[in-house]
């Protein structure tokens, strides 16, 4: 079997979860190709208080420089929309590279893509004006837009920062088509449903894969009027469900949780 991985966003704590994530895929799937794709800000977040029970804390930091805003670079150059937030060192990328080859990932292709072009993005969104919702559904059709094929039997979405501990078992795939497995639950108390859906991880067979990674691409009616991420997710499956598109789908615990960076 092939499988293909799609990160986006932000990297996060995504040194800590891309072994793990890797590892739970071969536990259930058992021998296969894993091709890992991803589509990254060169910008993340700061480090957090941890309250959510779903979130693992992280201590520190993993060979990110931290400036503040009105720091300047070696040329001199103000640099812009840094604000307290974590940066990459120049050779960040190839870094990010080494984590996915030594985790056991067949083939690695991707981009890391400065954070100031989410600024246009946001302000020429025809999907929301919403910041946070803006970039990241960009992001997530931006890897899969650029990276999606055909070639595979299960493609996932996940964010840098989640780690998977189940996935669906070799003789529950076989021959699929047109089908999602939709993240059981929100939170850990909380079930997804076609009113709200987790955002952070789903999978499907790479036929419907872009379509499924397309809600940036959507207008999804009277979402200013519940700007979630679980909602933009739910609405865009609803609609591709209703249009066919996605033929067969069903909730799937994967057992998720967040890696966080935590303050020390």
């Amino acid at each position: 079997m092939k499988i293909a991985i799609y990160y986006s966003g932000c990297i996060r704590t995504l040194k800590y979860v891309v072994k793990d994530n890797i590892q739970t895929i071969k536990n259930n799937i058992g021998e296969c190709d894993i091709h890992t794709y991803y589509s990254f800000w060169d910008e993340t977040d700061k480090p957090i208080d941890i309250s959510d029970e779903w979130c693992v804390p992280v201590p520190g930091q993993y060979g990110i420089e931290r400036r503040e805003s009105g720091d300047v670079d070696n040329n001199g150059m103000l640099l812009e929309y840094k604000s307290q937030n974590c940066f990459f060192p120049v050779d960040s990328e190839e870094i990010v590279r080494s984590w996915f080859s030594e985790s056991g990932s067949n083939f690695i292709d991707g981009e890391i893509e400065p954070m100031h072009k989410s600024r246009d993005i946001i302000e020429n969104s025809t999907f929301v004006k919403i910041p946070k919702l803006a970039s990241q559904y960009y992001k997530i059709y931006r890897v899969a837009e650029k990276y999606s094929s055909d070639n595979y039997d299960l493609c996932i979405r996940i964010r840098g920062d989640v780690r998977i501990q189940n996935f669906p078992k070799r003789d529950d795939v076989k021959n699929l088509e047109s089908y999602l497995f939709i993240n059981k639950y929100l939170w850990p108390n909380g079930h997804s449903s076609l009113h709200m859906c987790n955002e952070m991880v789903w999978c499907s067979t790479s036929d419907i894969f872009l379509e499924t990674c397309s809600s940036h691409l959507q207008n999804i009616e009277n979402i200013q009027n519940d700007p979630s991420g679980e909602t933009v997710t739910a609405r865009h499956f609803c609609k591709l469900i209703s249009n066919g598109i996605v033929k067969n789908y069903s909730f799937f615990d994967f057992k998720h949780n967040a890696l966080k960076f935590s303050k020390e």
